[in-house]
């Protein structure tokens, strides 16, 4: 027996002897909507009272009818035309689909069918469904896929029994709450859940910039200074360079003013208590962990975590080169500790494991002095097997000094060649004596969960057999994914917690190693105005960004869009050192005339969206659009922004990560099913608009909060030029009358030269974009409001900012008449 929506069981043998009893009395169409359609409606199939309107006017061309039942959600609709018991009691087809053609449409069934259309195109609903109670024809009623209705097909329900008894799973599988919310009627009826099917994003339309992407005129005497020092490989250059990279000042963000909203603090991933990399009062403890490994009885396991750029191979690189250098100095002593790097960054996934570590333990042994030396390692490492050697097989020669060294020779090479034996021998020899540290990074880079499990248990067999002391950094995700996996469990480890250091100082002190790799170099280049510039000293511009940049928004702008990845922030600064900034003439000139130049921030901002693409497309760029979900769906299109909204009030109020379920339960009331939910919130944290409490992927029984960037996007960013055309550029636009008007707007803006022209069309086609996705928005809102969900559901960011946006646009054309207008008027 089904249950209703309110988990009340629904016994259908009963309404289809209420039907049965209705006919014989030949009862109106009031009473067959009463005693049957709502049973099936809101009982069988578990529609929600309050997502259904009853009676609705339908007007158009001077005429008003009213439509029986309209079931309206966020994602779906569908009107549903009731007739009275018995009406309409033709012999249907016995096919359960059926094409909208044919004798069988004609006549009273014909027009039940086409009346139920009609009130679905009046109001735009996408399907529709004509029933007496027994006979059900549910169909698509306005397509946008370009197929006409008499080529669309429907599924045919013949009779009350068939509905309701014979295929009653197969009735709730296309008609029920849940079945709708997965977007069933379209899987049914159309063969997919897309309606976005013409190619409305102006990206691919306008392929090219507005005005050409081309890199600074001055940029190629820079560019490998700057490609060497906002590289992830600087770290690897030399100690003194580290050293002076190396920063010790930990992000600790627990509420951002600037918008007034608490910022999500993670939860610990091992559960227990870890040192912190950055945190000054647990510096000495973590060099001990090293110190110590010597004077162990068993072998040490260190396990760094940290999320995605957050520094743990700089980590590694300082605790080696720097924090910890003393202890790996080379002498001359048999018993001096090494520190071996493994990257698997290098690891071929398809290749074995054993081989890999095999062959970088190698390459170490055979260039490091102590353990390639035959006198002061190999001989001890082989002791016990040379002597068995010539005490027994080998005896009667054994005092033959040139038989002896030609045994052992033809012995240590044969060892040579097993490889993972000799190594094994070797780093076991140079255990017994100090640690050997061998350090694996990178390990998630490997895609496969089972394939990292074999790698990490692999890299415990070797140090249990050769005493080694282990190394491993992870990523939180992947340490949470094995946390109860057999290979872990068994795992005696000391955590260190890699916290993300502050964005500013990292980035101050690449300009510092930039500026001294430029230091005194000359350069001679052709300005934007066509002058001839003469540079004595390059490095100087770098001073004059690296100003700019500390001393301005730019540096927040790259904190907050990076989230906490460092590799991600070297990343966003080189591409706007390239592309960002087009007259660095001005600068030079300024400077030289003892003056403060700020170079442009917005072109920083349109150079970091853009990356090495000419316009805006948010599966490359590092900012992803929040104004599309990209699943082609009208419906959905706005989801990420709806949640992002919700999760940004819930974290101004209190900082508390909120339980996913309930954001999966309020998507769910206003019509969107599980799947679709959990692929949104995904989405938006893929993005970083969102973060979850652990380090895993979002889950149903995970915690998710808003960010920073999301905090910052929707109070700050939202109503900014430079943001919002570039997200305008990849929207799907379904308003055909909104496209046409965009699409005339960004003709306008790429034919114009004037400056200030430009921009007035840039501004009107931002409004016009942005009037656009509030009243989509608000759609969304309204059925929020109307479900009704939690107040923070019913807000419109878009509306509610709409007087921040007119001052955004009103500051940006006063700042270009300012500097371009009055020129532009001298020289015509």
């Amino acid at each position: 027996m089904p249950l209703s929506s309110n988990s009340e069981p629904v016994d259908t043998n009963k309404i289809v002897a209420d039907f049965e009893r209705l006919t014989g009395k030949h009862a109106n169409e009031a009473q067959t909507r009463l005693e049957i359609i709502d049973q099936i409606l809101f009982g069988v199939l578990g529609w929600n009272k309050s997502d259904v309107s009853v009676e609705e006017r339908v007007s158009e061309d001077g005429t008003t009818t009213f439509a029986d039942y309209i079931y309206r959600t966020a994602n779906n609709s569908i009107v549903v035309e009731a007739k009275k018991v018995g009406d309409i009691e033709l012999a249907l087809p016995k096919e359960k689909k059926l094409s909208l053609t044919g004798n069988w449409l004609r006549g009273e069934t014909g027009k039940a069918v086409i009346q139920a259309r009609d009130y679905a195109r009046k109001k735009s609903l996408p399907f529709a469904a004509a029933t007496n109670g027994s006979y059900w024809i549910i169909f698509p009623a306005t397509r946008t896929d370009g197929v006409s209705f008499e080529e669309s097909n429907c599924i045919v329900y013949p009779d009350i029994r068939t509905a309701l008894i014979d295929e009653l799973d197969e009735f709730r599988a296309l008609l029920g709450i849940d079945a709708i919310n997965r977007n069933s009627l379209n899987e049914y009826l159309i063969g997919n859940a897309r309606d976005q099917h013409i190619e409305r994003r102006l990206n691919r339309h306008f392929d090219y910039a507005t005005t050409p992407k081309t890199a600074s005129p001055l940029y190629p005497f820079v560019s490998d200074a700057i490609l060497e020092s906002f590289s992830e490989d600087l770290i690897k250059r030399d100690a003194d360079t580290l050293a002076k990279c190396y920063v010790k000042t930990p992000q600790r963000n627990r509420f951002d003013s600037r918008i007034q909203m608490h910022v999500a603090r993670r939860s610990n991933v091992t559960g227990h208590k870890n040192l912190r990399a950055l945190k000054a009062a647990d510096e000495p403890s973590i060099l001990e962990k090293f110190e110590a490994a010597s004077s162990r009885t068993k072998p040490s396991a260190i396990l760094i975590f940290g999320p995605v750029g957050a520094g743990k191979t700089t980590f590694l690189f300082h605790t080696r080169q720097v924090s910890a250098k003393h202890l790996f100095e080379p002498d001359n002593s048999h018993d001096r500790q090494h520190w071996i790097y493994l990257d698997f960054k290098e690891f071929d996934p398809e290749a074995e494991v054993q081989d890999f570590v095999t062959d970088k333990l190698m390459h170490y042994i055979e260039r490091d002095e102590f353990l390639s030396d035959y006198e002061r390692c190999l001989k001890y490492a082989y002791k016990e097997e040379i002597e068995a050697l010539f005490r027994g097989p080998l005896s009667l020669l054994a005092n033959d000094e040139r038989f002896r060294k030609e045994k052992i020779t033809e012995f240590l090479f044969a060892e040579y060649e097993k490889r993972t034996r000799y190594v094994d021998t070797l780093i076991s020899y140079a255990a017994s004596n100090r640690a050997v540290f061998v350090v694996f990074d990178n390990i998630d880079q490997i895609d496969k969960i089972e394939r990292q499990k074999d790698i990490i248990s692999s890299l415990l067999a070797f140090s249990t057999r050769t005493g080694s002391s282990i190394v491993i950094a992870l990523r939180g995700t992947t340490y949470l994914k094995q946390k109860h996996s057999a290979v872990l469990d068994a795992f005696d480890y000391d955590p260190i917690q890699i916290d993300p250091p502050e964005i500013k100082p990292v980035l101050s002190a690449r300009f510092r190693v930039a500026r001294e790799l430029l230091r005194g170099k000359s350069a001679s280049f052709t300005s934007e105005s066509g002058a001839k510039v003469e540079a004595g000293d390059i490095g100087i511009f770098v001073e004059i960004v690296r100003d700019s940049v500390l001393e301005s928004r730019v540096s927040d702008v790259i904190d907050v869009l990076s989230g906490g990845d460092i590799r991600l922030a070297l990343r966003m600064t080189r591409e706007f050192l390239e592309f960002g900034y087009s007259e660095p003439s001005k600068a030079l000139e300024a400077y030289k005339d003892g003056q403060r130049y700020i170079l442009p921030q917005h072109e920083a901002i349109r150079a970091i969206m853009l990356g090495n693409h000419a316009v805006y497309d948010g599966e490359y760029s590092v900012i992803g659009n929040i104004f599309d979900t990209r699943r082609d769906r009208d419906s959905e299109q706005f989801l990420k922004l709806f949640v992002l909204q919700y999760l940004v009030l819930r974290a101004s109020e209190k900082n508390e990560f909120e339980d996913v379920n309930v954001i999966l339960d309020a998507l769910h009331r206003i019509g969107f099913g599980e799947g679709i939910a959990l692929s949104v919130l995904t989405q938006l944290h893929t993005e970083r608009y969102i973060v979850t409490q652990t380090e895993r992927p979002v889950r149903k029984e995970g915690a998710i909060m808003a960010s920073r960037l999301g905090g910052r996007f929707l109070r700050e960013y939202l109503t900014e030029l430079a943001f919002l055309e570039n997200f305008a550029m990849d929207t799907y636009i379904s308003d055909r009358d909104v496209w046409e008007k965009l699409r005339e707007l960004t003709v306008k803006v790429h034919a114009e030269r004037n400056v200030v022209k430009r921009l007035r069309y840039r501004i009107q086609r931002a409004k016009t974009f942005y009037e656009y996705v509030c009243d989509r928005l608000q759609k969304v809102v309204n059925i929020a409001r109307k479900a009704p969900l939690d107040s923070e559901w019913n807000h419109n960011f878009l509306e509610e900012r709409h007087s921040d946006l007119e001052r955004s646009l009103a500051t940006a054309l006063a700042s270009a008449e300012r500097n371009y207008g009055n020129k532009r008027r001298r020289s015509q």
